[in-house]
């Protein structure tokens, strides 16, 4: 079974695309939010954005269109465990082959989890 793509996915390639593209200058950032509130957060953020719905396993998604984002992905904590937060940045890793930023943890400085083919090209 193919992981599904999620939430809110369809609209952040949209906004991320023509920045991926060199259309349009600037940062392609991707959010991801995660916690209790984070349907309701991704509904209302203009940015490019998608998010972990609450209880919903990070393996089970397809986070390849973080490979459209400018490094690296935000991952907005909504009030998560850490180790859920582990899981979500490794799964984005997984797939995108970047970096993923975890903001709002309290952790300083902000955890930034590295895939390992970026850090043997640095």
């Amino acid at each position: 079974m193919r992981p599904r793509k999620p939430p809110y996915a369809h609209q952040a390639c949209a906004r991320l695309a023509p920045t991926a593209q060199g259309r349009v200058p600037g940062f392609g950032t991707l959010i991801v939010h995660t916690g209790p509130r984070a349907w309701e957060v991704a509904r209302h953020d203009p940015r490019a954005c998608v998010l972990l719905p609450p209880g919903e396993a990070p393996e089970g998604f397809d986070w390849n269109l973080a490979r459209l984002a400018t490094p690296p992905v935000l991952i907005m904590d909504g009030g998560e465990a850490h180790a859920l937060l582990d899981r979500l940045a490794r799964a984005i890793l997984r797939d995108a082959k970047g970096r993923a930023l975890l903001l709002g943890t309290g952790v300083r400085p902000c955890p930034l989890y590295v895939a390992e083919e970026v850090a043997h090209a640095a």
